[in-house]
C-alpha cells in the first residue's frame, strides 16, 4: 500500500508538471504563431492598399465616377428650360410723327417664360411679355402719346420636316452624349483594372523571388555541408583535395546565384512599394504564392469561364456608338432646314401698368403659322460630306469588329494556356520529387563511398533548377490568372 500510494503521488507530480509545461509551451507558441500569421501580407490587403494609395488607380476611378455622372447629360437636350430677361431701353431715333411719337422714347421690357423640344423634334415656347412705355418731347407745346404698358401670353411653336425630322437630330444627340459618357467611364474603369493587375504582378513576382531565394539559402547551406564533409574526410586522407575544391567552386557558384536573387528582390521591393503609394526599399512582411493545390483550384475556375468582356472593349463598342450618332447629327445638318412654326398670343393694353397684367383682352388676339426653307446650294459639298460620314462610321465599326476579334482571341489563348499551365505544374511537382528522391539516394551513396562529389553535386543541381523551375511556372501560372481577372463576365 506504502509502494502504491508513492507511486500514485510520483505520477499526480509528473502530470501536473507536464500539464504547467504544456501550458508554457501554447502561452509561448501561440503568440508566435500569431505574429507570424500576420507578418504575412496577402495579396487582398496588398491591393487594398494600392486602392487607397495608388495615384493612377484613385485617378482613374474619380474619373470613372465623373463620367457616370455625365450619362444623363444628354437628357438636358428635353429638359425644359427657364428663361428670363429685363432690359431698360432709351430711344432716340427719328419719329414719323414728332408731334404723337416725340422724339424720345423708353422702354421698360420684361420676359420670363418656359421652352422645350421633345424626342419628336417639336420646340414649344410659353412665355409672358410685359413692355411700359413713355414718349417724351422736348418741345413742352406737344403732347405726345400717353404712357402705356403692353402686355402679351405668347406660344410658339416649331416642328421641323425635313432636318431633324421628327427629332432625329436631337435623339441622336442625346445618344451620342451618352454613349460617350459611358464609353470614358469603362475606360478609366479598365485603366484602375490594369493598375490592380500590374500591382498583382508585382506582388507574385516578389513573392516567387523570395521563394526562390529561399530554395538557393537551402542549396548553400547544403552545399556548404558537403565542403565541410570533404574538407573533414581530405584531413583523415580519405580522399584527396579534388572534392574540396570542387565544393568550394560549386559553393561560390551557388553565392553568386544566391547574391544575383537578393539584388533581384531589392528592385522588385521598391516597386513593390511604389505601387501601393510607398517610397522605400524595405519589405519587413512576408508575401508568399499560393499553396500548389489551392493553386490548381483556382486554374480550374477560370478555365471555367466563357462568355467574358474586357472594360476596353466595351468602352469601344460605347464609342462605337457614341461615333455614329455623332455622325448621324453632323450628316443630317446637311439637309434642307424646312420648318413648320405657328405662333399665338393673348394681349392686353393699358395705361395703367397694374391694370395691363391683371387681365388679357381675349377680342385681340394674335396668331401667325408658317413654313420656312432654307437651302444650301452646294450639292457637290453636300454629297461628299454625306459620304464622308457614312464611310467614316463604316470605318470605325470594322475597327471595334478586329478589336472584338483580337479580345476573343486573346481569351482562347489565355484559357488554352491555363490548361496546358495546370498540366505543366503537376508534371513540373512530379519531376520535382523524383528529383528530389534521386539526390537523397546518391547522397547515401557518397556517404557509403559509392559515389562521387561531383555526381552528388550534379543531381543537386538538377533538383535545385526542378525547385526554381516549378516556382517560376507558379508565377506564370499566378500572371495568368491576374490577367484573366480584366476579363469581366457577361451576365
Amino acid at each position: 500500500n506504502l509502494f502504491m500510494s508513492s507511486y500514485m503521488e510520483l505520477a499526480k507530480r509528473i502530470s501536473m508538471n507536464f500539464q504547467s509545461k504544456t501550458a508554457l509551451i501554447l502561452a509561448l507558441g501561440l503568440p508566435s504563431i500569431a505574429l507570424a500569421q500576420n507578418n504575412v501580407l496577402t495579396l487582398e490587403d496588398f491591393l487594398n492598399q494600392v486602392e487607397l494609395k495608388n495615384e493612377a488607380f484613385v485617378g482613374a476611378q474619380l474619373a470613372e465616377k465623373g463620367a457616370k455622372g455625365r450619362v444623363k447629360e444628354g437628357g438636358l437636350i428635353f429638359s425644359p428650360t427657364l428663361f428670363t430677361s429685363l432690359q431698360a431701353v432709351d430711344d432716340k431715333r427719328p419719329t414719323v410723327n414728332v408731334a404723337s411719337q416725340g422724339d424720345e422714347t423708353r422702354l421698360k421690357l420684361f420676359e420670363f417664360g418656359l421652352s422645350q423640344v421633345t424626342p419628336i423634334g417639336l420646340g414649344a415656347k410659353l412665355s409672358y411679355n410685359l413692355s411700359d412705355t413713355t414718349i417724351k418731347h422736348s418741345n413742352p407745346s406737344y403732347l405726345p402719346m400717353p404712357a402705356y404698358t403692353d402686355s402679351a401670353v405668347k406660344l410658339e411653336l416649331n416642328q421641323p420636316l425635313w432636318q431633324n425630322f421628327f427629332g432625329r437630330q436631337f435623339r441622336s444627340m442625346r445618344e451620342a452624349s451618352e454613349a460617350s459618357a459611358k464609353a470614358t467611364s469603362l475606360s478609366k474603369s479598365y485603366e484602375a483594372q490594369m493598375a490592380l493587375y500590374d500591382a498583382e504582378l508585382k506582388y507574385w513576382r516578389l513573392a516567387a523571388t523570395r521563394e526562390s531565394i529561399s530554395i538557393l539559402k537551402q542549396n548553400v547551406e547544403q552545399t556548404q555541408n558537403v565542403l565541410e564533409f570533404n574538407k573533414t574526410k581530405v584531413r583523415r586522407n580519405l580522399t584527396d583535395a579534388t572534392d574540396v575544391y570542387q565544393s568550394e567552386a560549386m559553393l561560390k557558384a551557388r553565392l553568386l546565384d544566391l547574391q544575383s536573387a537578393l539584388d533581384d528582390e531589392k528592385e522588385l521591393v521598391r516597386l513593390f512599394n511604389a505601387a501601393r503609394g510607398e517610397d522605400s526599399e524595405v519589405l519587413d512582411r512576408e508575401v508568399k504564392l499560393l499553396s500548389f493545390d489551392e493553386l490548381l483550384e483556382k486554374l480550374k475556375h477560370v478555365e471555367s469561364r466563357k462568355n467574358v468582356a474586357r472594360n476596353d472593349i466595351r468602352a469601344a463598342a460605347e464609342g462605337l456608338r457614341a461615333t455614329k450618332a455623332s455622325n448621324r447629327v453632323s450628316e443630317d445638318k446637311t439637309r434642307p432646314d424646312l420648318s413648320l412654326f405657328a405662333v399665338g398670343s393673348l394681349t392686353n393694353r393699358d395705361k395703367y401698368t397694374k391694370d395691363a397684367y391683371s387681365g388679357m383682352d381675349q377680342e385681340h388676339p394674335y396668331g401667325a403659322v408658317g413654313i420656312k426653307l432654307s437651302l444650301p446650294l452646294d450639292f457637290g459639298a453636300r454629297s461628299s460630306v454625306r459620304r464622308g460620314y457614312v464611310n467614316e462610321s463604316l470605318g470605325a465599326e470594322m475597327a471595334y469588329r478586329k478589336k472584338l476579334l483580337d479580345q476573343e482571341t486573346e481569351w482562347e489563348n489565355i484559357t488554352k494556356k491555363i490548361e496546358l499551365m495546370s498540366n505543366r505544374l503537376i508534371l513540373a511537382r512530379d519531376l520535382k520529387d523524383a528529383q528530389y528522391k534521386k539526390l537523397v539516394n546518391e547522397r547515401q551513396r557518397q556517404r557509403n563511398g559509392k559515389s562521387s562529389t561531383f555526381q552528388v553535386f550534379q543531381f543537386e543541381l538538377e533538383y535545385l533548377s526542378s525547385q526554381l523551375s516549378l516556382v517560376q511556372l507558379q508565377s506564370s501560372a499566378l500572371a495568368l490568372m491576374a490577367q484573366s481577372k480584366i476579363y469581366q463576365d457577361i451576365e
